[in-house]
């Protein structure tokens, strides 16, 4: 996913969706998202089975793929 000068801004496209159907191929799922956050994918599985939790700069840009909005991470 392409990055602003600021490394804690991101540019997203629609192409940069998170896919959020990992039925058909679990690891191809997670490879892709974890790719497009920009973290490993052990990190995203942390994140996935509560083992951590995302840092804000990382919860702000889940919120903008997942469309959520919270005043919370602004």
């Amino acid at each position: 996913m392409p990055r602003s000068s600021s490394s804690d801004n991101f540019i997203c496209s629609e192409s940069d969706r998170i896919e959020l159907d990992f039925s058909s191929n679990p690891k191809q799922f997670l490879e892709r998202n974890a790719k497009i956050i920009g973290v490993n994918v052990k990190t995203l599985r942390g994140w996935e089975n509560n083992v951590q939790k995302p840092i804000a700069k990382y919860m702000k840009l889940l919120n903008e793929f997942l469309g959520v909005l919270s005043e919370e991470y602004e």
